[in-house]
């Protein structure tokens, strides 16, 4: 009997099927990608830089700088020493030079000169009036002196002695009204001299070449103060620079300095402060400018830069480029295949940045700074 078989073919078919249905449900599971990631970079090898400072030689120098104030060598501030009158004019500004005698401000003083103009007038008038008697006295005595002599000659001994008596008489009378006079021009004179003190009184005057470095600010029918202080003058002929505290100690009376104001430099010397009413000493020095600076401020400040110590002619390096561990200095240096190496050395005075080298190290030799 023939039985069918079913063939393999089909039962493969049929596998096959179920297999791609099941990798495809797979394929739906894993996640998607939008683009393919870069491939690694791979960098070229980098190498090291430095920066090199050459050994040098040279001086080091270590400073110390001093701050120190302008004071004007002399300073007048004047002021009225008189109160409750008008102050008439002031008649200078701030800044403004003067010379010495010269009136920078003055009081009310209409009255007191009509006073001593008609004192002036009383004292002329006297004065002539005497003068008219002496002369006056003098010729009455040469009058008498004739008649006394026609007397005598005349041997009339009796008149000759009349006239001498009255000769003397007048000439007593005359030094009586003399008196008189003198009397009353001394009296006037007193009183001018009064009337002119307070005359003087009441002006302001510059009692030195300089310069007005502060005007109190008036107005018209402003009243004095007295003693309120109302032009200053400063005597620029010569400026002077106070050092106070500990740096004082650093000067000595004749020294040579340089003053740095306003990154400008000037030549100075140390001078005695009793020259300007002070004192010098551990704590206050007084230094003098060489020469004359007349735009200097009153606030202005200058400095100083003293050197405390120095070696010259010395191989030096820069201080960045020496190291320290275990007590023991060092530089680095580049061998012959510019592989960093330590180098010891012997340091010495290190100061302004610069630092001494005494051993391991020669003229010209490159270091690593950084």
């Amino acid at each position: 009997m023939h039985r069918y078989v079913r063939g393999r073919g089909t039962v493969a078919a049929a596998v096959l099927a179920a297999a791609m249905l099941a990798l495809c449900c797979s394929c739906a599971l894993l996640p998607v990608e939008d683009e393919v990631p870069p491939p690694p970079l791979i960098r070229s090898y980098e190498t090291e830089t430095y920066e090199f400072a050459s050994v040098q030689r040279g001086d080091i120098t270590e400073s110390v700088r001093i701050s120190c104030s302008y004071t004007p060598a002399r300073k007048e501030e004047l002021a009225f020493e008189e109160g409750g009158v008008i102050i008439s004019a002031i008649y200078v500004s701030e800044g403004d030079h003067v010379e010495q005698g010269q009136v920078v401000a003055e009081l009310e003083r209409g009255e007191i000169l009509e006073q001593i103009e008609s004192c002036e007038y009383d004292i002329s008038v006297q004065k002539l009036l005497r003068t008219q008697l002496d002369e006056d006295a003098g010729y009455t005595a040469r009058s008498y002196d004739l008649q006394i002599s026609a007397a005598e000659d005349s041997g009339d001994a009796e008149a000759a002695e009349r006239l001498r008596e009255q000769k003397q008489s007048a000439a007593e009378t005359a030094q009586s009204q003399r008196n008189i006079y003198s009397t009353k021009i001394t009296s006037l004179q007193n009183k001018l001299d009064e009337l002119r003190g307070i005359s003087e009184k009441r002006q302001l005057v510059a009692p030195f070449a300089g310069t007005v470095t502060a005007v109190k600010s008036s107005s018209v029918e402003t009243l004095s103060v007295a003693g309120d202080d109302v032009v200053t003058i400063a005597d620029k002929s010569t400026s002077v620079f106070i050092v106070s505290g500990e740096d004082a100690s650093y000067f000595e009376i004749g020294d040579k300095v340089s003053i740095t104001i306003s990154s400008t430099t000037y030549a100075a010397t140390v001078v005695d402060g009793a020259d300007y009413g002070g004192e010098s000493s551990d704590t206050k020095s007084y230094i003098e400018l060489d020469e004359y600076v007349p735009d200097i401020r009153d606030n202005a400040t200058g400095s100083v830069t003293l050197v405390t110590d120095e070696r010259t002619d010395v191989l030096w390096v820069p201080s960045g480029a020496v190291k320290s561990a275990d007590g023991k200095d060092f530089v680095y240096m580049l061998d012959e295949s510019n592989i960093r190496v330590v180098k010891y050395i012997e340091t010495g005075f290190k100061a302004g940045g610069r630092v001494e080298v005494i051993s391991g190290l020669e003229l010209g030799e490159q270091v690593v700074v950084a």
